[in-house]
Protein backbone atom coordinates (compact mmCIF):
# COMPACT_ATOMS: atom_id res chain seq x y z
CA UNK A 1 0.00 0.00 0.00
CA UNK A 2 1.18 3.25 -1.39
CA UNK A 3 0.08 7.13 -0.39
CA UNK A 4 -1.29 7.14 -3.69
CA UNK A 5 -3.69 3.98 -2.81
CA UNK A 6 -4.76 5.91 0.41
CA UNK A 7 -5.68 8.91 -1.46
CA UNK A 8 -7.75 7.08 -3.98
CA UNK A 9 -9.59 4.87 -1.35
CA UNK A 10 -10.29 8.19 0.96
CA UNK A 11 -11.33 10.39 -2.49
CA UNK A 12 -13.53 7.40 -3.05
CA UNK A 13 -15.98 8.39 -0.52
CA UNK A 14 -19.54 9.30 -1.20
CA UNK A 15 -21.80 11.87 0.50
CA UNK A 16 -24.22 10.12 2.87
CA UNK A 17 -27.00 11.65 4.61
CA UNK A 18 -27.08 9.90 7.43
CA UNK A 19 -25.35 7.45 9.81
CA UNK A 20 -26.11 3.87 9.36
CA UNK A 21 -27.84 1.64 12.55
CA UNK A 22 -26.63 -1.37 14.56
CA UNK A 23 -28.79 -3.48 12.11
CA UNK A 24 -27.93 -1.90 9.43
CA UNK A 25 -23.99 -2.13 10.29
CA UNK A 26 -25.00 -5.97 10.89
CA UNK A 27 -26.10 -6.63 8.30
CA UNK A 28 -23.76 -5.15 6.04
CA UNK A 29 -21.28 -6.93 7.72
CA UNK A 30 -22.31 -10.80 7.17
CA UNK A 31 -23.33 -9.62 3.62
CA UNK A 32 -19.41 -8.80 2.99
CA UNK A 33 -19.03 -12.38 4.41
CA UNK A 34 -21.02 -14.18 1.87
CA UNK A 35 -20.42 -12.53 -0.99
CA UNK A 36 -16.44 -12.26 -0.77
CA UNK A 37 -16.26 -15.68 1.12
CA UNK A 38 -12.89 -16.37 -0.68
CA UNK A 39 -11.09 -12.74 0.46
CA UNK A 40 -12.62 -12.37 3.85
CA UNK A 41 -13.44 -13.87 7.52
CA UNK A 42 -16.39 -12.76 8.95
CA UNK A 43 -16.52 -14.27 12.81
CA UNK A 44 -18.34 -13.28 15.96
CA UNK A 45 -16.07 -12.69 18.86
CA UNK A 46 -18.38 -12.78 21.77
CA UNK A 47 -21.92 -11.36 22.74
CA UNK A 48 -22.40 -7.50 23.77
CA UNK A 49 -24.70 -6.97 26.84
CA UNK A 50 -27.64 -6.11 24.10
CA UNK A 51 -27.53 -9.62 22.83
CA UNK A 52 -25.67 -8.76 19.52
CA UNK A 53 -23.08 -10.52 18.51
CA UNK A 54 -19.51 -8.88 18.21
CA UNK A 55 -18.71 -9.49 14.87
CA UNK A 56 -14.84 -8.99 13.17
CA UNK A 57 -13.93 -9.08 9.48
CA UNK A 58 -10.70 -10.55 9.12
CA UNK A 59 -9.22 -9.03 5.32
CA UNK A 60 -5.63 -10.13 4.13
CA UNK A 61 -3.08 -12.47 6.05
CA UNK A 62 -0.04 -10.35 6.25
CA UNK A 63 2.44 -10.40 9.14
CA UNK A 64 1.56 -6.81 10.72
CA UNK A 65 -1.70 -6.81 12.07
CA UNK A 66 -3.90 -3.69 12.31
CA UNK A 67 -7.15 -3.67 15.17
CA UNK A 68 -9.55 -1.28 13.79
CA UNK A 69 -12.43 -0.74 16.38
CA UNK A 70 -15.54 1.13 15.67
CA UNK A 71 -18.29 2.48 17.74
CA UNK A 72 -15.91 1.81 21.05
CA UNK A 73 -17.47 4.87 22.38
CA UNK A 74 -21.33 4.57 21.36
CA UNK A 75 -21.82 7.99 20.06
CA UNK A 76 -19.06 7.99 17.20
CA UNK A 77 -21.00 6.64 14.60
CA UNK A 78 -18.24 7.52 11.76
CA UNK A 79 -16.23 5.46 13.00
CA UNK A 80 -18.38 2.64 12.13
CA UNK A 81 -19.12 3.72 8.73
CA UNK A 82 -15.50 4.52 7.79
CA UNK A 83 -14.67 0.53 8.19
CA UNK A 84 -17.73 -0.71 6.72
CA UNK A 85 -16.76 1.51 3.45
CA UNK A 86 -12.95 0.87 3.91
CA UNK A 87 -14.01 -3.49 4.47
CA UNK A 88 -16.31 -2.85 1.06
CA UNK A 89 -13.13 -1.03 -0.61
CA UNK A 90 -10.60 -3.68 0.22
CA UNK A 91 -12.39 -6.49 -0.79
CA UNK A 92 -13.48 -5.09 -4.18
CA UNK A 93 -10.03 -4.31 -5.01
CA UNK A 94 -8.01 -7.74 -3.85
CA UNK A 95 -5.06 -6.90 -6.62
CA UNK A 96 -3.72 -3.92 -4.11
CA UNK A 97 -5.46 -4.39 -0.80
CA UNK A 98 -4.75 -8.76 -0.34
CA UNK A 99 -1.32 -8.36 -1.30
CA UNK A 100 0.18 -6.43 0.85
CA UNK A 101 1.68 -7.68 4.27
CA UNK A 102 -0.95 -6.83 6.37
CA UNK A 103 -3.74 -8.07 8.22
CA UNK A 104 -6.86 -5.72 8.99
CA UNK A 105 -9.02 -6.91 11.59
CA UNK A 106 -12.50 -4.75 11.59
CA UNK A 107 -14.99 -4.54 14.29
CA UNK A 108 -17.78 -1.88 13.14
CA UNK A 109 -19.57 -2.46 16.21
CA UNK A 110 -18.08 -2.42 19.52
CA UNK A 111 -20.58 -1.40 21.84
CA UNK A 112 -24.01 -1.74 20.23
CA UNK A 113 -26.35 -1.34 23.15
CA UNK A 114 -24.92 1.83 23.90
CA UNK A 115 -25.15 3.04 19.91
CA UNK A 116 -28.70 1.81 20.07
CA UNK A 117 -29.69 4.72 22.61
CA UNK A 118 -27.77 7.13 19.72
CA UNK A 119 -30.02 5.74 17.01
CA UNK A 120 -32.02 8.68 16.77
CA UNK A 121 -29.68 10.90 16.02
CA UNK A 122 -27.93 8.75 13.88
CA UNK A 123 -30.89 9.14 11.85
CA UNK A 124 -31.14 12.93 11.52
CA UNK A 125 -27.60 14.82 12.37
CA UNK A 126 -29.58 17.99 10.60
CA UNK A 127 -29.60 20.09 14.18
CA UNK A 128 -27.55 20.44 17.00
CA UNK A 129 -30.64 20.56 19.26
CA UNK A 130 -31.64 17.29 17.59
CA UNK A 131 -27.73 16.37 18.94
CA UNK A 132 -28.84 17.67 22.22
CA UNK A 133 -32.08 15.90 22.73
CA UNK A 134 -30.85 12.45 21.81
CA UNK A 135 -27.25 12.49 22.86
CA UNK A 136 -26.02 9.20 25.35
CA UNK A 137 -22.94 8.96 27.09
CA UNK A 138 -22.89 6.35 29.21
CA UNK A 139 -21.17 6.37 32.78
CA UNK A 140 -17.45 5.49 33.12
CA UNK A 141 -18.67 2.18 35.13
CA UNK A 142 -20.27 1.13 31.64
CA UNK A 143 -17.93 2.61 29.08
CA UNK A 144 -15.87 -0.11 27.14
CA UNK A 145 -13.03 2.35 27.18
CA UNK A 146 -12.67 2.41 31.11
CA UNK A 147 -13.44 -1.28 32.48
CA UNK A 148 -10.22 -2.64 31.55
CA UNK A 149 -9.30 -4.89 34.84
CA UNK A 150 -6.87 -3.03 36.66
CA UNK A 151 -5.03 -2.90 40.29
CA UNK A 152 -3.30 0.30 40.67
CA UNK A 153 -3.13 2.30 44.34
CA UNK A 154 -6.65 2.49 45.60
CA UNK A 155 -8.37 1.90 42.26
CA UNK A 156 -9.51 -1.94 41.95
CA UNK A 157 -11.68 -3.37 39.06
CA UNK A 158 -12.46 -6.72 37.95
CA UNK A 159 -15.23 -6.57 36.41
CA UNK A 160 -14.78 -6.27 32.17
CA UNK A 161 -17.69 -5.12 29.99
CA UNK A 162 -18.30 -8.34 28.11
CA UNK A 163 -17.74 -5.64 25.05
CA UNK A 164 -14.07 -4.82 26.99
CA UNK A 165 -13.10 -8.89 26.83
CA UNK A 166 -13.90 -8.92 23.22
CA UNK A 167 -11.49 -6.25 22.53
CA UNK A 168 -8.50 -7.86 25.16
CA UNK A 169 -9.19 -10.98 23.06
CA UNK A 170 -8.77 -10.20 19.77
CA UNK A 171 -5.64 -8.03 21.30
CA UNK A 172 -4.53 -11.35 23.16
CA UNK A 173 -5.30 -13.47 20.06
CA UNK A 174 -3.78 -11.85 17.09
CA UNK A 175 -1.21 -9.24 18.74
CA UNK A 176 -1.63 -6.53 16.92
CA UNK A 177 0.97 -4.00 15.89
CA UNK A 178 -1.17 -0.94 15.44
CA UNK A 179 -5.02 -0.21 17.13
CA UNK A 180 -7.16 2.13 15.93
CA UNK A 181 -9.93 3.76 18.38
CA UNK A 182 -12.52 7.10 17.63
CA UNK A 183 -13.68 9.07 19.51
CA UNK A 184 -16.67 12.28 18.03
CA UNK A 185 -16.29 15.43 19.68
CA UNK A 186 -18.12 18.54 19.36
CA UNK A 187 -17.26 21.92 18.97
CA UNK A 188 -13.61 21.10 19.79
CA UNK A 189 -10.82 20.55 17.26
CA UNK A 190 -9.27 17.50 15.47
CA UNK A 191 -6.64 15.75 18.38
CA UNK A 192 -4.53 12.53 18.22
CA UNK A 193 -4.01 10.41 21.22
CA UNK A 194 -1.17 7.81 21.26
CA UNK A 195 0.08 5.29 23.21
CA UNK A 196 3.70 6.10 23.09
CA UNK A 197 5.67 8.85 21.63
CA UNK A 198 5.79 9.00 18.37
CA UNK A 199 7.54 11.88 17.17
CA UNK A 200 7.99 10.80 13.36
CA UNK A 201 4.44 10.58 12.95
CA UNK A 202 3.18 14.17 14.42
CA UNK A 203 3.56 16.48 11.48
CA UNK A 204 1.74 14.26 9.45
CA UNK A 205 -1.09 13.57 12.14
CA UNK A 206 -1.59 17.68 11.89
CA UNK A 207 -1.31 17.70 8.06
CA UNK A 208 -4.89 15.83 8.41
CA UNK A 209 -6.04 19.07 9.56
CA UNK A 210 -4.97 21.14 6.77
CA UNK A 211 -6.50 18.46 3.89
CA UNK A 212 -9.95 18.19 5.17
CA UNK A 213 -10.09 21.72 6.57
CA UNK A 214 -10.67 20.91 10.17
CA UNK A 215 -8.94 22.96 12.65
CA UNK A 216 -7.12 21.81 15.22
CA UNK A 217 -7.10 21.56 19.40
CA UNK A 218 -4.75 24.54 20.12
CA UNK A 219 -6.07 25.75 23.61
CA UNK A 220 -4.02 24.67 26.77
CA UNK A 221 -7.31 23.42 28.67
CA UNK A 222 -7.30 20.49 29.52
CA UNK A 223 -7.62 17.96 32.76
CA UNK A 224 -3.59 17.68 33.74
CA UNK A 225 -3.85 13.89 33.86
CA UNK A 226 -3.77 14.15 30.13
CA UNK A 227 -0.18 14.32 28.83
CA UNK A 228 0.57 16.63 25.98
CA UNK A 229 3.66 15.40 23.12
CA UNK A 230 2.72 17.85 20.37
CA UNK A 231 0.18 20.13 18.95
CA UNK A 232 -2.80 17.88 19.27
CA UNK A 233 -1.64 15.18 20.22
CA UNK A 234 -1.76 13.55 23.53
CA UNK A 235 -0.98 10.22 25.21
CA UNK A 236 -3.80 7.71 25.40
CA UNK A 237 -5.28 8.33 29.20
CA UNK A 238 -4.57 5.69 31.07
CA UNK A 239 -6.18 5.35 34.87
CA UNK A 240 -2.58 5.29 36.40
CA UNK A 241 -2.07 8.69 35.44
CA UNK A 242 -5.18 9.81 36.69
CA UNK A 243 -4.89 8.01 40.09
CA UNK A 244 -1.86 9.85 40.41
CA UNK A 245 -2.70 13.19 39.65
CA UNK A 246 -5.56 12.78 41.94
CA UNK A 247 -3.22 12.06 44.37
CA UNK A 248 -0.98 14.71 44.14
CA UNK A 249 -3.64 17.62 43.59
CA UNK A 250 -6.23 16.17 46.32
CA UNK A 251 -3.60 14.57 48.73
CA UNK A 252 -6.47 11.71 48.83
CA UNK A 253 -7.89 9.13 45.91
CA UNK A 254 -11.77 9.79 46.46
CA UNK A 255 -12.83 5.82 46.22
CA UNK A 256 -16.56 6.33 46.62
CA UNK A 257 -16.24 7.72 42.82
CA UNK A 258 -14.10 6.00 41.43
CA UNK A 259 -16.31 3.53 39.72
CA UNK A 260 -14.34 2.00 36.72
CA UNK A 261 -11.51 0.46 35.68
CA UNK A 262 -8.58 1.08 33.20
CA UNK A 263 -8.66 2.21 29.82
CA UNK A 264 -6.69 0.26 26.61
CA UNK A 265 -3.72 2.79 27.91
CA UNK A 266 -3.41 0.77 31.00
CA UNK A 267 -4.12 -2.78 29.29
CA UNK A 268 -1.88 -1.80 26.45
CA UNK A 269 1.25 -0.86 28.59
CA UNK A 270 1.20 -4.44 30.10
CA UNK A 271 1.15 -6.08 26.89
CA UNK A 272 4.19 -8.01 25.73
CA UNK A 273 3.98 -7.35 21.57
CA UNK A 274 5.15 -3.56 20.43
CA UNK A 275 2.04 -2.01 19.64
CA UNK A 276 0.80 1.25 18.87
CA UNK A 277 -2.84 2.89 19.80
CA UNK A 278 -4.13 5.50 17.96
CA UNK A 279 -7.25 7.27 19.03
CA UNK A 280 -8.32 10.39 16.55
CA UNK A 281 -10.82 12.66 17.76
CA UNK A 282 -12.56 13.75 15.13
CA UNK A 283 -15.44 16.89 15.47
CA UNK A 284 -18.50 16.65 14.11
CA UNK A 285 -19.47 20.16 14.59
CA UNK A 286 -16.79 22.67 14.72
CA UNK A 287 -15.90 26.40 16.42
CA UNK A 288 -13.39 27.67 13.84
CA UNK A 289 -11.42 29.79 17.02
CA UNK A 290 -10.54 26.03 18.67
CA UNK A 291 -7.40 27.20 16.53
CA UNK A 292 -6.76 30.44 17.40
CA UNK A 293 -3.65 30.88 19.38
CA UNK A 294 -3.98 34.81 19.14
CA UNK A 295 -3.74 36.04 22.85
CA UNK A 296 -6.98 37.79 24.45
CA UNK A 297 -5.13 39.93 27.53
CA UNK A 298 -7.15 37.78 30.03
CA UNK A 299 -5.05 35.45 32.29
CA UNK A 300 -5.74 32.30 31.58
CA UNK A 301 -5.67 31.55 35.27
CA UNK A 302 -9.33 33.48 35.26
CA UNK A 303 -10.66 32.34 32.24
CA UNK A 304 -10.30 28.63 33.66
CA UNK A 305 -11.48 29.34 36.63
CA UNK A 306 -14.66 31.46 35.86
CA UNK A 307 -15.83 28.61 33.23
CA UNK A 308 -14.90 25.87 36.16
CA UNK A 309 -17.16 27.73 38.65
CA UNK A 310 -19.88 27.76 36.61
CA UNK A 311 -19.83 24.35 35.20
CA UNK A 312 -19.70 23.54 39.04
CA UNK A 313 -22.62 25.25 39.88
CA UNK A 314 -24.23 23.97 37.09
CA UNK A 315 -23.56 20.35 38.37
CA UNK A 316 -24.70 20.89 41.90
CA UNK A 317 -27.94 22.12 40.37
CA UNK A 318 -28.14 19.35 38.50
CA UNK A 319 -27.48 16.72 41.41
CA UNK A 320 -30.56 18.26 43.15
CA UNK A 321 -32.54 18.17 40.19
CA UNK A 322 -31.57 14.29 40.13
CA UNK A 323 -32.48 13.73 44.03
CA UNK A 324 -35.86 15.05 43.23
CA UNK A 325 -36.14 13.22 40.51
CA UNK A 326 -35.22 9.95 42.34
CA UNK A 327 -38.37 8.94 43.15
CA UNK A 328 -40.37 8.97 40.40
CA UNK A 329 -37.54 6.93 38.13
CA UNK A 330 -36.97 3.15 37.27
CA UNK A 331 -34.15 1.18 37.79
CA UNK A 332 -33.89 0.10 34.14
CA UNK A 333 -33.25 3.62 33.19
CA UNK A 334 -30.69 4.08 31.61
CA UNK A 335 -30.07 8.01 31.33
CA UNK A 336 -30.64 8.55 35.10
CA UNK A 337 -28.04 5.50 35.47
CA UNK A 338 -25.32 7.69 33.71
CA UNK A 339 -26.43 10.94 35.52
CA UNK A 340 -26.63 9.45 38.67
CA UNK A 341 -22.67 7.96 38.39
CA UNK A 342 -21.00 10.78 36.30
CA UNK A 343 -22.57 13.86 38.85
CA UNK A 344 -20.17 13.11 41.70
CA UNK A 345 -16.82 12.37 39.67
CA UNK A 346 -17.64 15.09 37.47
CA UNK A 347 -17.53 17.48 41.14
CA UNK A 348 -13.99 15.64 42.08
CA UNK A 349 -12.68 16.06 38.34
CA UNK A 350 -13.86 20.13 38.43
CA UNK A 351 -12.11 20.23 41.87
CA UNK A 352 -8.95 18.53 40.72
CA UNK A 353 -8.43 20.83 37.59
CA UNK A 354 -9.10 23.78 39.38
CA UNK A 355 -6.76 23.15 42.32
CA UNK A 356 -4.05 22.60 39.24
CA UNK A 357 -4.55 25.74 37.73
CA UNK A 358 -4.80 27.56 41.00
CA UNK A 359 -0.81 25.83 42.02
CA UNK A 360 0.39 25.85 38.14
CA UNK A 361 2.44 29.13 36.93
CA UNK A 362 1.34 28.66 33.32
CA UNK A 363 -2.24 30.20 34.57
CA UNK A 364 -0.64 34.05 34.85
CA UNK A 365 -0.57 33.50 31.25
CA UNK A 366 -2.55 35.43 28.44
CA UNK A 367 -5.50 33.29 27.15
CA UNK A 368 -6.22 32.34 23.46
CA UNK A 369 -8.79 32.65 21.53
CA UNK A 370 -8.49 28.75 21.96
CA UNK A 371 -8.64 28.82 25.40
CA UNK A 372 -12.01 30.86 25.67
CA UNK A 373 -13.57 28.79 23.45
CA UNK A 374 -12.49 25.12 24.73
CA UNK A 375 -12.74 25.93 28.30
CA UNK A 376 -16.15 27.97 28.18
CA UNK A 377 -18.15 27.13 25.07
CA UNK A 378 -16.87 23.47 24.82
CA UNK A 379 -16.04 22.78 28.59
CA UNK A 380 -18.98 24.42 30.15
CA UNK A 381 -21.84 25.40 28.33
CA UNK A 382 -21.57 22.84 25.15
CA UNK A 383 -21.28 20.12 28.85
CA UNK A 384 -23.89 21.94 30.44
CA UNK A 385 -26.26 21.40 27.85
CA UNK A 386 -25.46 17.92 27.29
CA UNK A 387 -26.47 16.89 31.06
CA UNK A 388 -29.76 19.15 30.73
CA UNK A 389 -29.96 17.01 27.52
CA UNK A 390 -29.74 13.45 29.26
CA UNK A 391 -31.99 14.56 32.36
CA UNK A 392 -35.20 15.75 29.26
CA UNK A 393 -34.29 11.95 28.12
CA UNK A 394 -34.47 10.51 31.58
CA UNK A 395 -38.38 12.05 31.64
CA UNK A 396 -38.67 10.69 28.15
CA UNK A 397 -37.94 7.57 29.42
CA UNK A 398 -40.42 7.16 31.84
CA UNK A 399 -43.27 8.82 30.08
CA UNK A 400 -43.29 7.27 27.20
CA UNK A 401 -43.43 4.09 29.38
CA UNK A 402 -46.16 5.29 30.89
CA UNK A 403 -45.47 7.03 34.37
CA UNK A 404 -46.03 9.51 35.78
CA UNK A 405 -43.30 12.25 36.29
CA UNK A 406 -44.91 15.68 37.81
CA UNK A 407 -45.42 18.53 35.11
CA UNK A 408 -43.67 21.01 37.48
CA UNK A 409 -40.20 18.72 37.51
CA UNK A 410 -40.87 18.19 33.61
CA UNK A 411 -41.32 21.88 32.95
CA UNK A 412 -38.31 22.99 34.99
CA UNK A 413 -36.03 20.25 33.60
CA UNK A 414 -37.48 21.87 29.48
CA UNK A 415 -36.60 25.34 30.61
CA UNK A 416 -33.39 24.44 31.41
CA UNK A 417 -32.46 22.75 28.00
CA UNK A 418 -33.90 25.82 26.63
CA UNK A 419 -31.76 28.28 28.17
CA UNK A 420 -28.46 26.46 27.87
CA UNK A 421 -29.08 25.72 24.02
CA UNK A 422 -29.63 29.36 23.45
CA UNK A 423 -26.29 30.18 25.49
CA UNK A 424 -24.47 27.78 23.11
CA UNK A 425 -25.92 29.05 20.18
CA UNK A 426 -25.61 32.73 21.22
CA UNK A 427 -21.72 32.20 22.03
CA UNK A 428 -20.31 29.13 19.83
CA UNK A 429 -19.51 30.07 16.00
CA UNK A 430 -19.97 26.65 15.02
CA UNK A 431 -20.58 24.51 11.72
CA UNK A 432 -21.53 20.98 10.81
CA UNK A 433 -18.93 18.91 9.30
CA UNK A 434 -19.93 16.71 6.51
CA UNK A 435 -20.38 13.08 7.05
CA UNK A 436 -18.16 12.52 4.29
CA UNK A 437 -15.46 14.56 5.74
CA UNK A 438 -15.58 12.94 9.02
CA UNK A 439 -15.55 9.63 7.81
CA UNK A 440 -12.38 10.52 4.88
CA UNK A 441 -10.72 11.84 8.23
CA UNK A 442 -11.10 8.43 10.23
CA UNK A 443 -9.77 6.72 6.85
CA UNK A 444 -7.22 9.04 6.13
CA UNK A 445 -5.28 8.85 9.68
CA UNK A 446 -5.09 5.23 9.95
CA UNK A 447 -4.12 4.58 6.43
CA UNK A 448 -1.90 6.67 6.66
CA UNK A 449 0.05 5.78 10.16
CA UNK A 450 0.20 2.46 8.51
CA UNK A 451 1.58 3.19 5.51
CA UNK A 452 4.65 5.65 7.12
CA UNK A 453 5.28 3.21 9.51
Amino acid sequence: MVVREVVECVEAVPEYSRFPLVDELTSSTRELGRRFSDRVEVFEVSCSRSGDPILATRIGRGSRVVLALGLVYPDDPASALALDYLSWYMVKRPEVWMVSDTTWIIVKVVDALGARFNEEWFRDVSSVEKLILNHYVPPPSLCVESTFPIEYKELRWSKPLPETEAIMKLVNDYKPQFIFQFRSCFFRGLAYYLSRHSPELYRYLRAISERFKLPLYASEFRPPYVIKLDTAVYRVPRARDYCDVVESVLGRVPVDVLKFGGSSGDFIEGFSGDVLEVVAEVPYVVDERISDTAPTGIPRREVFLLSLRKLRFELRNLRKNLEILRKYVSSDNPYYEALDHMTPLDLVNTEIQDKWIKSHGTSTESATVADIVSSYVVHYLYTTALKYGLLHQCIRYETTRGRTVPSTIKGNVVKKVEKHLHELNSCARYRKVSIRNVVQTCLYTMLMVVTLL
